[in-house]
């Protein structure tokens, strides 16, 4: 049995949503990484796109961004 894990990275200002906080899912099956197609959020607000992750993955836990994550990225939540 394959473990999956489902996270969501937030970023600010990204190259296809300037001055935006957006919301990008990820699963991670098998030793692969699979994005979403659509954001799951897309704002101006950063408690917005919070809002929008806890109500897609009740529970999550927010970790910080790592210093060698891109710039935009804000934090991740598993």
């Amino acid at each position: 049995m394959t473990a999956t894990l489902r996270l969501y990275t937030v970023y600010w200002n990204p190259r296809d949503y300037p001055n935006r906080d957006v919301v990008r899912g990820f699963t991670i099956y098998g030793g692969s990484v699979v994005a979403d197609v659509d954001a799951l959020y897309i704002g101006e607000t950063l408690s917005g796109g919070r809002h929008a992750i806890l109500r897609a993955l009740p529970g999550a836990v927010r970790l910080n961004r790592n210093m060698q994550d891109e710039a935009q990225i804000l934090e991740v939540w598993l």
